[in-house]
């Protein structure tokens, strides 16, 4: 569970460190091109490039969020060849945030993200394609979350702030918290409800939540689409800026 937290903070550390850099370019693209998926708004908005650093816009608004959506970035390509990025693996989250909620008063909808890429070396020159691959994936059941640890309070006021605030989005967006005498998982699928834990990970019978699971990837009883937002971009135009 410690592996979790860490990796949960981290995507978060990386997100704030993106748009930290963010402010530091000036030779930004607009794009603002939306698809909806799902009843999933994403939106890719600006691109920004410097020809060491390749960096990424975009934001997520689920537009039924009486129940929550999963949405994964899976990649970006240029002209078809994908580019490495900071945090190389698929990203989940949920929409509205209502799992691991780090902030407060922070918004649970419409939350803006991006991907961050050292891209010294690549050949690339003059106008390229650039697509930016999402997969949206909708529970067909209702959710519940099994978890003991949902319940425990914390010492710090503020943590324990945002876990109230938590609990309350959860209930405000569809989601059932199991009491601390209704830990029965079998019961709840049973009972034809999608079970997860306080992270939003669906129950797994071993305890031992790998990368797939992580990132959603296996996520049961959803429905599932995929996402392609492309575009055309001078990339040395945007060097010359």
């Amino acid at each position: 569970m410690k592996r979790i937290v860490a990796l949960l903070m981290l995507v978060c550390l990386l997100c704030a460190a993106c748009f930290a850099y963010a402010q530091t370019l000036t030779n930004g693209y607009a794009i603002d091109q939306t698809v909806e998926a799902l009843g999933v708004a994403l939106t890719v908005e600006t691109l920004y490039y410097d020809g060491v650093t390749f960096h990424l816009d975009w934001r997520t608004e689920n537009l039924r969020p009486e129940t929550p959506a999963l949405v994964l970035y899976t990649e970006v390509t240029v002209d078809g060849v994908p580019v490495n990025a900071v945090a190389d693996h698929p990203a989940a989250h949920w929409y509205p945030q209502v799992f691991g909620l780090f902030v407060a008063d922070e918004a649970i909808n419409n939350l803006a993200w991006c991907f961050l890429a050292q891209v010294e070396g690549y050949a690339w020159k003059g106008e390229v394609e650039v697509t930016s691959s999402f997969v949206v994936k909708r529970p067909t059941k209702p959710m519940v979350v099994v978890d003991p640890e949902i319940h425990v309070a914390y010492e710090n006021e503020d943590t324990e702030t945002d876990r109230q605030a938590m609990l309350e989005a959860m209930q405000a967006h569809g989601v059932t918290i199991a009491q601390p005498d209704e830990m029965d998982v079998e019961a709840w699928q049973k009972r034809g409800y999608l079970v997860v834990n306080r992270y939003g990970e669906h129950f797994l019978e071993d305890e031992s939540v790998g990368r797939a699971a992580l990132a959603g990837l296996d996520l049961p009883d959803a429905e599932e689409k995929e996402v392609k937002i492309s575009f055309r971009v001078d990339l040395d135009a945007l060097i010359d800026r």
